[in-house]
């Protein structure tokens, strides 16, 4: 029988398609999916400091009150065919139930209500049945979430969330199910009113601080305290299932250790991933575990042995390790599905509000990594180039088209990387900053007072309370600032005795200090000006500001140069891409490809020569892998108000790999215009700034400029398909009318859609009598200045270089 249920279910599951918000027993899904998505809601909600009303709903005996009639009619409304109806019903009908007790079994009788208990079929049929049920009350995940019986609703507003349980209530009652009033629960995350209630039916529901949720412990709080105990309470519980096999002297310590790591761990595991635990919290966890390994292998801390001779008699591997393995393998599983999966919407949520001040709590999506820093250590090089080889000796020998070989290279690269180096939690606070560094146990133990005074002054008001908190206020400052002189007095010292790398100490603490972080406002106002606040909103904004600035409409159309093959070298040496790979910076950001530097400064032969050949196929083909063409651009902020989005300065994020392709170009477009410069002795000289400049050349006039000076075949085709922006810099070499030069091109200038800025451009004479300059662009004087730092080096008008040494030997001294 219940083989030809699991039949009738797999036909069913084809033709009914489950709403999304049910997450119970549908496949892809699971209990981590919802508890995933409920966790990650409120730590928004708590940091933005907004209010999030939450109200657990719970069936009265769900399975057993389900009408038979209302089955048939959530069947046949979701698509079942008749057939399969009338093959569900003779399994219904015809079904009789006796009671077995400890003394006898009772007579057959026939139940008409509910769906049969521990039947493989039942767990469908309630879903379809909770699927019609809900149709017209449910939202979109995570504000409605199902997981068979078990019910969560969410809401911003107290009275939404009152109007949406009774919307519920009336679309469940009238089908003949019934919500419990003594089991269904209230949470409100960030509340301001502390005496807010929902009530149902004019009774009001119970409210509390935290709620079990599909066996995890969820807090209003945001904590995973209880959380931990419980995880505790429960390996406890499963470890006393198996005490007779853990405490039996007679079996090995490999078996107990297997029978450990099956049935005890687990439970201590259950939902970990969804939790950003601390690491006093991971620490608890690791000395329950080391308590019950010492209790199964025999032995006290009295013995004194170590905890890793314990772990490897048992072969138990550290329960941290086990823990950071499940985040991360949770962590690609969300990284992996598509934009709409529930997980993925909420990482990427973001809502308007002011967090609060102090370090942001750990979340997920801070938590993971790559370790590229590993790649200095040697070994670790070699791990990684070891992997990058296997990788490189499965491609096909014969070249194929550019994305699909950028496939197998970004992928094996970043493979290779994570196997190699591995990952980490990140977003931890690091120590040494002295920022920070002054936050000890004194201080927090003596501010955590304080707050607790102020507390019980609020509390109860009276005097004594009131002069408690005010001695508590100045002990605190006396002790906060104690500790922050003896840091920089520590910083000082070590400065003193360290006087090789006292001077970069110096200058990384001023920059840290002096450094803001780099974040856009929540709100901006809009081209209209008015202030946008939604998230959408926002984001459309900000793409259709950056897609004007950088795609201006005034550039003139310009006839394309005619195509010339006379390139001399036919592929790109490895020497070549060796030298720009060798002097790539540390450090630095990644594009989309996410590949750092470091993975490709660490590079072999074998990884370097692939890099080579994907070069040459960019190279011969003209075309460049789409990766290496899409920017991130990063806003930051210059100036003024934070909400104006002018007030930003754009800053792209290439692909590493594409900057070295475009390095190796842009020596090769250098060799060929060297050939074409040619140099001269100015008398009169004006140094002219373009507004925008890099943002506003027309790429037809670009292509023209290098096919005049001779950048033509493959080099022009590869340089057109980056779509680099160049930089200009005028030299006026005429002596006889420098204002008829100056005028010819500021009239470039315009019919190319740029524009000479007259209040950065200068003019000077080069002579050591004061000659008066009045250079004009359109109608407007230039100023004359005696002197001009032009790419840092200080020019004077008298021609003479003191100033500029005396300048240098200033700074140098400093």
């Amino acid at each position: 029988m219940k083989l030809w249920k699991r039949v009738v279910e797999a036909r069913l599951r084809k033709v009914v398609e489950i709403c999304e918000q049910q997450y119970g027993f549908m496949p892809r899904k699971s209990t981590t999916d919802a508890i995933f998505a409920l966790r990650i809601l409120m730590e928004k909600y708590r940091d933005g400091q907004r209010e999030l009303h939450c109200v657990f709903v719970d069936l009265e005996k769900a399975y057993d009150r389900v009408p038979r009639e209302e089955l048939w009619y959530c069947m046949r409304k979701s698509g079942v065919a008749e057939k399969y109806v009338r093959v569900v019903q003779d399994m219904y009908e015809r079904s009789r139930t006796v009671v077995r007790c400890a003394v006898s079994q009772t007579e057959e009788f026939k139940v008409e209500v509910g769906l049969h208990q521990g039947s493989a079929l039942s767990p469908f049929l309630f879903a379809i049945v909770m699927d019609q049920l809900s149709e017209e009350v449910r939202q979109e995940s995570p504000w409605t979430m199902m997981f068979a019986d078990d019910i969560v609703i969410c809401s911003e507003s107290r009275e939404q969330l009152e109007e949406s349980l009774k919307r519920w209530r009336f679309a469940v009652e009238r089908r003949g199910m019934k919500i419990s009033r003594s089991k269904t629960e209230f949470m409100c995350v960030n509340e301001r009113e502390g005496n807010g209630t929902v009530r149902l039916q004019g009774e009001e529901v119970k409210k509390v601080l935290e709620f079990k949720y599909l066996g995890s412990t969820v807090q209003s709080n945001g904590e995973c305290g209880k959380e931990v105990k419980k995880r505790v309470e429960w390996s406890g519980v499963e470890r006393r299932k198996v005490s007779g096999v853990l405490c039996d002297r007679k079996i090995s310590a490999r078996i107990k250790g297997k029978v450990y790591r099956t049935v005890v761990r687990p439970a201590m595991l259950y939902g970990v991933e969804t939790v950003s635990l601390r690491k006093r919290q991971e620490s608890e966890l690791e000395v329950v575990e080391l308590k019950m390994l010492r209790f199964s292998l025999g032995v006290t801390r009295l013995d004194r042995i170590r905890n890793e001779y314990i772990r490897g008699t048992a072969h138990v591997g550290r329960l941290g390790d086990k823990i950071r393995e499940a985040r991360l393998r949770w962590f690609g599983h969300v990284q992996r599905m598509e934009s709409e999966y529930i997980g993925r919407r909420m990482l990427d949520m973001e809502l308007p509000g002011r967090r609060q001040r102090g370090r942001p709590k750990r979340r997920p999506k801070r938590i993971v990594r790559v370790c590229w820093e590993r790649l200095a250590d040697p070994s670790v090089r070699g791990v990684f180039n070891s992997h990058l080889r296997e990788s490189f000796n499965q491609i096909p020998r014969e070249v194929g088209d550019i994305e699909s070989e950028w496939t197998m290279f970004s992928t094996s690269i970043v493979d290779a990387a994570i196997r190699s180096c591995g990952r980490k939690v990140s977003g931890a606070g690091r120590g040494g900053n002295p920022r920070t560094q002054w936050w000890t146990l004194e201080v927090k133990d003596t501010v955590k007072l304080k707050k607790e005074s102020y507390r019980a002054w609020l509390a109860g008001g009276t005097p004594e309370a009131a002069e408690t908190y005010r001695q508590a206020k100045r002990t605190t400052a006396v002790v906060v600032s104690e500790a922050k002189t003896r840091v920089w007095e520590e910083l000082g010292e070590a400065m003193e005795k360290d006087y090789q790398t006292a001077s970069r100490k110096f200058w990384q603490t001023v920059r840290r200090l002096r450094r803001g972080k780099q974040l856009s406002a929540n709100t901006v106002y809009g081209g209209d000006g008015e202030l946008l606040v939604s998230t959408g909103d926002i984001v459309g904004w900000w793409k259709e500001y950056f897609e004007d600035l950088l795609n201006p409409t005034d550039t003139p159309s310009v006839e394309e140069p005619e195509a010339r093959d006379s390139e001399v070298d036919s592929f790109i040496t490895q020497a070549e891409v060796t030298e720009v790979v060798q002097q790539l910076l540390g450090g630095k950001a990644s594009g989309v490809d996410e590949i750092r530097p470091e993975y490709l400064k660490s590079l072999d032969v074998v990884g370097l020569s692939w890099l080579t050949r994907l070069c040459n196929i960019a190279w011969r083909s003209g075309t460049v892998p789409l990766d290496w063409v899409t920017v991130v651009v990063v806003p930051l902020f210059k100036k003024g108000d934070r909400r104006v989005c002018s007030n930003y300065r754009g800053i792209t994020l290439l692909s590493l790999p594409g900057k070295v392709y475009s390095r190796v170009l842009e020596r090769r477009v250098r060799l060929v215009l060297e050939g074409s410069w040619e140099f001269a002795q100015p008398v009169h000289m004006c140094f002219v700034d373009l507004e925008k400049a890099f943002d506003r050349v027309p790429r037809g006039i670009l292509w023209e400029v290098l096919w005049e000076y001779g950048v033509c075949g493959p080099l022009l085709r590869a340089v057109r398909s980056l779509y680099n922006w160049s930089r200009s810099l005028v030299h006026i070499a005429s002596c006889l009318d420098l204002q008829h030069a100056l005028g010819r091109f500021a009239a470039e200038c315009e019919a190319a859609g740029m524009r000479v800025s007259t209040s950065k451009s200068e003019a000077m004479v080069l002579n050591r009598k004061k000659v008066a300059c009045t250079l004009q662009v359109g109608g407007e004087v230039l100023p004359q200045v005696e002197e001009f730092k032009y790419l840092r080096v200080l020019f004077t008008s008298e021609g003479r270089m003191d100033h500029e040494i005396d300048r240098r030997i200033v700074q140098r001294q400093q």
